[in-house]
């Protein structure tokens, strides 16, 4: 097994000389996660990338009639991203079915298959669509089809404050939060977000 050290620097400034323990919100990294999953669940014939989301999602509005798993998984559905939704306070927990609703009330960027736009809660509704596909929870899925059959066993998903040695999340900056921790404390981290060590990731591709 590799052996991996860390260091992030800031100019002459050390950030961080020590993760080894340290786990880190992987944010949009995540989607990888979210992908496989999907595509595991399309190779056993559970899902098809040409399901309408409407086949797993309830409620979904007229202008969502076209969009396929496919068009979530490439960002061609026309959802946008976090910052087309500015009634959603990120750094609040909101039921995953008020965010669903909020999601719902938008308008679509562009007609599904008809452009492209980077989107965060199109990966929200794909984990949704995971743990009902599976019918087991999202981290759950994660953890026994993915994790620890690649030997992850330092990632996880699911609420950060579950886990031990949670590195603080910071601004800009470089400064440290105290308190509430917006970065960390999504209302889809329970859903579509992963906490990894550096080692965990690297070692696995090193080896």
């Amino acid at each position: 097994m590799a052996q991996v050290d860390i260091v992030v620097r800031q100019g002459d400034d050390v950030v961080v000389a020590d993760c080894t323990e340290s786990r880190f919100q992987l944010a949009s990294v995540s989607k990888q996660f979210t992908a496989a999953a999907v595509l595991l669940l399309v190779e056993e014939g559970t899902l098809l990338l040409e399901d309408p989301i409407s086949r797993w999602i309830d409620g979904c509005p007229e202008q969502w009639r076209d969009i396929t798993l496919h068009h979530l998984l490439n960002h061609t559905s026309g959802l946008g991203h976090w910052d087309d939704y500015p009634m959603i306070d990120l750094g609040q927990w909101v039921e995953p079915s008020e965010l669903l609703n909020t999601f719902h009330s938008v308008p679509l960027q562009f007609p599904t298959g008809q452009g492209w736009r980077y989107s965060s809660p199109a990966y929200v509704l794909l984990a949704q669509i995971v743990q009902r596909s599976a019918d087991t929870p999202y981290r759950s899925f994660l953890a026994e089809r993915i994790f620890d059959p690649l030997g992850l066993t330092q990632t996880f998903a699911g609420m950060p404050t579950a886990q031990p040695n949670l590195a603080l999340g910071h601004n800009a900056g470089y400064k440290t939060f105290v308190g509430n921790i917006p970065e960390l404390n999504r209302r889809f981290v329970v859903l579509s977000n992963t906490e990894a060590t550096a080692p965990s990731i690297l070692e696995s591709l090193l080896a």
